[in-house]
């Protein structure tokens, strides 16, 4: 019966000793624990009003820079207004050249006939100058034929006693 009660102070023993072994680990992980939280360096304590300050001038530029959005919105908006006008005023001078270059149609046709007349009067010109320097040539020819037939006559008349008028 000692046996057995021994054996069981020895098992109760064992199990007391490796709860003793677990619970000490802990311990030693918790000891570490607290000396790296106080090799931790605690941060500088802020200062509220610098804060605050900061606040304040984040808001500022807030206002500024949504005072500026509606500024630049408005702005953008009368550009816009702007363009579609001046897109208008592009459409209806376009219309007007449109509308202008449909009624020079008829003259610039009229304007190409007589341009092509012109040209055909030219070449007519051309034509009878030539022509014209033909005959004059051929005249100037016959001219001085006729002067030298007159002269003949004239000769022969003298060789014969007779005086010729010649009207020519």
């Amino acid at each position: 019966m000692i046996l057995g009660v021994c054996g069981i102070v020895v098992k109760e023993l064992a199990k007391t000793l490796a709860q003793q072994q677990k619970i000490q680990k802990q311990i030693g992980e918790i000891r570490l624990e607290i000396n790296e939280l106080r090799n931790v360096e605690d941060p500088a304590p802020v200062d509220v009003r610098i804060l605050e300050d900061e606040v304040a001038n984040l808001d500022q530029k807030i206002t500024e820079l949504e005072a500026k959005k509606v500024e630049l919105s408005q702005s953008a908006d009368e550009s816009k207004r702007r363009l579609d006008a001046a897109e208008n005023d592009l459409r209806n001078v376009e219309d007007r050249i449109r509308v202008a270059a449909q009624k020079l149609d008829p003259f610039r046709e009229r304007l190409a006939r007589i341009d092509s007349e012109i040209d055909r009067a030219r070449q007519e010109l051309k034509h009878y100058e030539q022509k014209m320097k033909e005959f004059e040539a051929k005249l100037a020819d016959i001219r001085s034929v006729h002067a030298e037939l007159e002269l003949g006559c004239k000769v022969i008349a003298l060789r014969r006693g007779l005086t010729f008028n010649f009207l020519i």
